[in-house]
């Protein structure tokens, strides 16, 4: 099996990314509430004092519930 060339790798994520929408990729979810519920101890009611990166955040939702939660210095980083 072939190794695709980095390049073209990035090329069939950019494809997929401008070609569908954000519900119909296979790691879409409608909410975060898993890592909402684990990240909840950590955050706590200082949640506006946090800083937070979401690192590989995509089309992720995890920003929406961040902000819902109180966070207000978050910071999404995606290549």
């Amino acid at each position: 099996m072939d190794t695709p060339h980095p390049v073209e790798g990035s090329a069939h994520w950019d494809e997929v990314y401008r070609t569908r929408p954000a519900d119909q990729v296979s790691w879409h979810q409608p909410s975060a509430t898993t890592s909402l519920r684990l990240l909840a101890p950590v955050l706590g009611p200082g949640a506006a004092t946090r800083s937070v990166v979401d690192v590989g955040a995509g089309a992720s939702v995890l920003v929406d519930g961040l902000l819902d939660a109180g966070c207000r210095d978050v910071t999404l980083v995606d290549g």
